[in-house]
């Protein structure tokens, strides 16, 4: 019963996508957050994610066949060059079939560009589009949150995974939830999502997303209390990149800011919060672990085990230093053997981008995040600039410090409308000013 909703709900969003586009795409935004699949089989035909993503790019173009000259696409230039400079890097890559390589690209670039580049010029051409993809958000945020808190009352067990997972021939791994002697208070969470990681990727991207709708005149005790619930579940998600990832984020906003009463707000809050896990001494200890790396409460990478981790990586690439070893050499080496005896799961962006695309894998996100920065500088004003580059760096520490799982998707989503919000915030005071200006005219004559 529960596969025949799943699917009809699909269904009706491919085909709102050809009737009503923003409501097609807020339905998949929805199901993106609280599935942790997409499964279609329609007779002998399958539909997976990344065929549905190319529906929905195609949808947009069907849309606005009027209008493709005016695509938006600078916004999202920086991720474009990236996918470009590594696509043109796989003739040169000898230590992996090429065909290989080409898959994995085709498979990154259709799960992580089409749908922001859809959502992002959907936004651009109709109105509403923005309130409605943000509300849809912002409800996933929600359900996702309270039930990520609630499964602290049953560690180990997840009603929706377990009932959701078999639908795609997957099975929910409850040894690994509970995390048996692993120093996790309530185990490892994942919420509506496949893994705890994600989640936590998630949690941390929702917070910079629930800040930047905080209005300076407006009431806000809705978002104030979504943050609170955020950092919740941050805490308590048995996960503790997210925690780290966050106090990263955290103390770049203050840096850029310089808001000295914001920063006395952080700083109570941050000595409350502290005390409250200190009455909790097995929750305190799995935190403080992250500052410790000799401590034994908490099984994960300590600061040896990463610099071991680093020193196998540029063994690994010996020989081909300068391009890496091929596009998803990673994700291939995986697939045939598991994990690596050194580097294990590959967790951080330098081992992947460093194994894949060697130094000039390096230089490449050097360019993006340069060009990243450059294009949100020239563009908005410093309180939104903030915010924009807030994300990145969220998006960027979190898989410094735990890889890249197909993390990109979700930070695109939550760019692009944080984008949209503040490109109709300023179309919107540049109208403002300039009907200003003319009553003035009109009122001097």
């Amino acid at each position: 019963m529960l596969g025949i909703f799943v699917s009809i709900y699909l269904l009706v969003m491919l085909f709102l996508c050809f009737i009503r586009l923003r409501f097609g795409i807020a339905m998949y935004l929805l199901y993106q957050i609280l599935v942790p699949f997409v499964n279609i089989n329609i007779g002998s035909v399958h539909f997976g994610q990344n065929l549905v993503n190319v529906i929905v790019f195609v949808s947009l173009l069907w849309s606005y066949n009027d209008k493709l000259n005016q695509l938006e696409y600078k916004s999202l230039l920086p991720f474009i060059f990236l996918f470009v400079a590594q696509l043109l890097l796989i003739p040169l890559h000898t230590k992996m079939p090429v065909e290989e390589q080409f898959n994995f690209f085709r498979l990154d670039i259709m799960g992580s560009l089409m749908l922001p580049f859809a959502m992002i010029n959907v936004m651009k051409f109709d109105k509403e589009a923005y309130i409605l993809f943000r509300n849809a958000m912002l409800i996933g945020v929600v359900i996702a949150v309270l039930y990520g808190i609630f499964l602290t009352l049953i560690p180990g067990v997840n009603p929706w995974l377990i009932a959701v997972m078999p639908l795609n021939d997957m099975k929910f791994n409850d040894s690994y939830a509970l995390a048996e002697n692993g120093g996790r208070l309530f185990g490892r969470i994942s919420s509506v999502f496949s893994h705890p990681m994600t989640f936590g990727l998630f949690l941390c991207l929702s917070f910079v997303f629930t800040y930047s709708l905080i209005k300076p005149k407006g009431r806000n005790i809705t978002y104030f209390l979504l943050l609170a619930l955020l950092v919740i579940a941050i805490i308590v998600c048995g996960v503790r990149t997210p925690i780290g990832s966050l106090i990263v984020v955290i103390a770049f906003y203050l840096a850029m800011t310089r808001k000295y009463s914001l920063i006395i707000y952080v700083a109570i809050s941050s000595i409350i919060i502290y005390f409250i896990i200190q009455q909790f001494p097995e929750l305190f200890a799995y935190i403080s672990s992250m500052f410790d790396d000799k401590s034994e409460a908490v099984s994960g990478s300590s600061n040896s085990m990463r610099l071991e981790q680093l020193k196998g990586c540029i063994n690994t690439i010996k020989n081909n230093e300068f391009f890496g070893l091929g596009y998803g050499w990673t994700g291939y080496y995986q697939s045939l053997h598991g994990d690596h005896p050194v580097m294990l799961a590959f967790e951080s962006l330098v081992y992947v981008v460093l194994c894949n695309s060697g130094y000039m894998g390096i230089a490449i996100w050097i360019i993006v995040i340069f060009l990243y920065y450059r294009y949100i500088v020239l563009r908005f004003r410093r309180n939104s600039r903030i915010i924009l580059l807030s994300l990145m760096v969220t998006y960027l520490t979190y898989s410094l410090i735990t890889g890249e799982y197909g993390y990109m998707k979700y930070f695109l989503i939550f760019y692009v409308i944080i984008l949209s919000n503040y490109k109709q915030k300023r179309i919107f005071k540049k109208r403002y000013k300039i009907r200003t200006e003319r009553i003035k005219t009109i009122a001097s004559k």
